[in-house]
């Protein structure tokens, strides 16, 4: 059976290179929809930006579900300190970030 799509036409009108482009009023899930459906059209990476580590781990969340396992998902995580701070992030964060 062939993926339906919902939100993103069969032949989307990407940007070119050096040009900037951007989805506006996807509420709630619709977002991570979108971005699955057209992970499975582009090649190569696709980014997506969060505006907080709360949004970025329900989007991430999101994406899991609509994608079923077919593509990867990997999140570029928070420092989780303060530029101010005198200690050092911990060491995992440090790793899964190197590792992305």
């Amino acid at each position: 059976m062939a993926a339906q799509t919902l939100l993103i036409p069969s032949t989307p009108n990407l940007p070119t290179a050096g040009e900037q482009h951007g989805w506006g009023r996807l509420i709630g899930a619709s977002a991570a929809l979108a971005a699955v459906e057209l992970a499975g059209q582009v090649q190569g990476p696709l980014l997506l930006l969060a505006e907080d580590p709360r949004q970025a781990d329900q989007l991430e969340a999101e994406i899991r579900f609509f994608a079923a396992n077919s593509i990867d998902v990997h999140h570029f995580v928070e420092w989780e300190t303060l530029p101010w701070d005198n200690f050092s992030p911990h060491q995992d964060i440090v790793s899964r970030r190197l590792s992305v």
